[in-house]
């Protein structure tokens, strides 16, 4: 009869592979590459945090083997953000810097995965595009007083048209960073009810106006700055979603700190909770960059620290 220690070790080992072939299958399914981080992060609570990175390293040899750079590469893009969840919330971080910092990292993985496959991706549009002009062109042919012509302005079709494959082209990079943004808060919501059921002790919720960015954020969202500007010097408009991406990952963070900021001092002054709600709303949707200002000036001077005030 195997000890306790053991078993447990061998278990790890059988879920380890067993998750390994799951993920490999969900390679090939494309619309369930959706699942995979949050299925990730609750495999490292339930178990070990080394079982989902091990289950990832078999997927991504199976993948590699089998389906060559590309299905590897597409694996890869869902992977981290799963993988460095359940160390966040074993390591007690805060429950903020959890979701953004997991959402960050799916959102680098998700823009590497798009650079990686960006070949892929503006040939699929060259097409699209070429398709559009060919009918186009078929459609000019018709007279403007035949019934054709007249239920169809083939320029306004074709404007509307390419104006349409230009917006979901400019969309990725909003539905890369929304899905991220959403995984994120989902994943950590069920680590959390794991953590638990396990008796792992996890950090309560913070109030929304302490919460602050840590120290090292600064020298990060320099670094992706730098990277995005880099992207749209050596590729132009091209990869224009995609550096906005990468600056998506710095300003949004340095927002939502602006709103803590906003939400500190109003809290400070006693102001009615929902007139607090209103003034942030109304500064996100009209004055974003001053809540971002306002963040990114906080993260370098901490001014709620310096003033040492308490929240009543």
């Amino acid at each position: 009869m195997l000890a306790t220690p053991q078993r447990k070790r061998l278990l790890s080992v059988f879920v380890s592979v067993g998750a390994g072939f799951v993920l490999f299958a969900l390679n090939f399914a494309f619309p369930l590459h959706a699942v995979i981080p949050i299925s990730l992060a609750a495999l490292g609570l339930a178990f070990q945090p080394a079982v989902p990175a091990c289950a990832s390293l078999i997927a991504l040899a199976l993948s590699a083997a089998l389906g060559g750079p590309g299905a590897a590469a597409s694996l890869v893009m869902f992977l981290p953000g799963g993988i460095i969840m359940p160390f966040l919330v074993r390591k007690k971080a805060s429950s903020l810097y959890t979701v953004f910092v997991t959402a960050s990292v799916m959102i680098i993985a998700l823009w590497c995965g798009m650079v990686f496959f960006s070949d892929a991706i503006n040939a699929d549009f060259a097409q699209r595009k070429a398709l559009v002009l060919e009918q186009y062109a078929q459609l000019a042919q018709f007279p403007s007083d035949s019934l054709v012509g007249m239920l169809f302005n083939a320029e306004a079709w074709r404007s509307t048209q390419l104006l349409l494959l230009e917006t979901t082209k400019m969309m990725l990079a909003a539905s890369v960073f929304t899905y991220s943004m959403i995984s994120a808060l989902l994943t950590y919501l069920l680590c959390r009810k794991i953590a638990q059921k396990r008796g792992i002790a996890v950090v309560p919720f913070a109030k929304f106006a302490q919460w602050r960015l840590p120290a090292g954020f600064g020298f990060g969202a320099a670094i992706l700055l730098i990277a995005s500007f880099l992207v749209e010097v050596n590729y132009g408009r091209e990869q224009a979603s995609l550096a906005f991406l990468l600056r998506s990952v710095v300003i949004v963070p340095f927002t939502v700190q602006g709103m803590c900021v906003l939400e500190f001092y109003l809290s400070k002054k006693k102001v009615h909770a929902a007139a607090r709600v209103v003034a942030n709303i109304a500064l996100t949707l009209f004055l974003s960059l001053v809540l971002t200002y306002c963040g990114m000036f906080e993260h370098a001077f901490a001014f709620r620290r310096r003033a040492d005030l308490q929240i009543k």
